[in-house]
């Protein structure tokens, strides 16, 4: 199977994190594959509020990252290249290392921004001026055909899949075909070589 470069990223961060990381949002949080992409994800019981870099999107509504994201988790659950071991808990920020709640309400981001999930001015990401930073999304926990929930599963990854990423995404039909395109190239350098050698001497 072919592998965009962003789902590449992602499957990569799965792996290199399997078992460091307790969940699949630790793994995708630790390996800053949302924060490289804009992305933060608060789930919010039987919703998430999506915030989108507004340096990044230009409108509330692109949510085409988000949605590859989901969508790739979910294929390799169905083959089988991700299982989900057990639930570790809710999680209440995805995407940024240094999130805690200091109200009912808000959540301290970096030290320095912060989310306001409920109220008049909720969904919301300012930054530190006060300024909208992100561009606020509310969605169902099912919008999307991989639920955001289960983002807090911890999981274990296939030997197939470690082994792909391990040679790059190449199949073992590519790997085999570069190896015999090397040797193919390697034998008639040599036999030029030889042939040139034979007419200078």
């Amino acid at each position: 199977m072919k592998y965009k470069n962003t789902e590449k990223e992602i499957i990569k961060a799965l792996v290199k994190y399997e078992g460091k990381a307790g969940t699949i949002a630790d793994a995708l949080t630790q390996s800053n594959v949302l924060e490289r992409h804009g992305v933060v994800i608060v789930p919010n019981g039987y919703e998430f509020f999506a915030f989108f870099d507004k340096r990044i999107y230009h409108d509330w509504d692109n949510i085409g990252y988000l949605a590859e994201l989901l969508s790739v988790i979910d294929s390799l659950l169905t083959s089988r290249d991700i299982l989900l071991i057990s639930q570790k808990g809710s999680c209440h920020v995805i995407g940024k290392k240094q999130a805690e709640y200091i109200k009912l309400n808000i959540i301290l981001v970096d030290g320095k921004d912060y989310i306001v999930t409920e109220g008049i001015d909720g969904p919301n990401y300012f930054n530190s001026n006060k300024q909208q930073a992100y561009w606020p999304n509310t969605f169902p926990d099912n919008h999307f055909k991989f639920p955001v929930s289960k983002l807090a599963y911890s999981y274990s990854i296939s030997q197939e899949l470690k082994e792909l990423v391990k040679h790059n995404f190449k199949s073992e039909e590519e790997i085999r075909f570069s190896k015999q395109q090397f040797v193919a190239w390697f034998a008639i350098g040599v036999s030029l070589l030889l042939g040139i050698l034979g007419v200078i001497f």
